[in-house]
């Protein structure tokens, strides 16, 4: 065991004072009592109803906005009744046009 006389003297013990990460998009409150969002207070995200569209924009473009449009509708004819063999299938039919190719 170490004896005290080896402990330096600025020693401080626990994380008080540590920086765990920096980032651009979460914001606590220095008192611990809120928690922003680029700016936003995430108790009004959550008393407003905001949905999970708004949050995701925030959080990734920095502002509240439409985000991507809806995709245009590419019916498949493909109905086995597990969705498993019709992704499989449909994936096969449409790697083709989004430019996929075999590994």
């Amino acid at each position: 065991m170490a004896s005290r006389a080896s402990v330096p003297e600025d020693f401080v013990a626990g994380l008080e004072g540590v920086v765990a990460f920096t980032s651009d998009i979460a914001e606590p409150d220095k008192d611990g009592g809120s928690l922003r969002y680029r700016g936003v207070d995430i108790e009004d995200l959550v008393t407003r109803g905001v949905t999970f569209g708004d949050v995701w924009a925030l959080l990734v473009d920095g502002k509240f906005g439409q985000g991507l449009p809806p995709a245009e509708p590419f019916p498949l004819p493909i109905h086995t009744g597990d969705v498993r063999v019709d992704v499989q299938a449909g994936l096969a039919m449409l790697a083709p046009i989004w430019g996929f190719e075999p590994l």
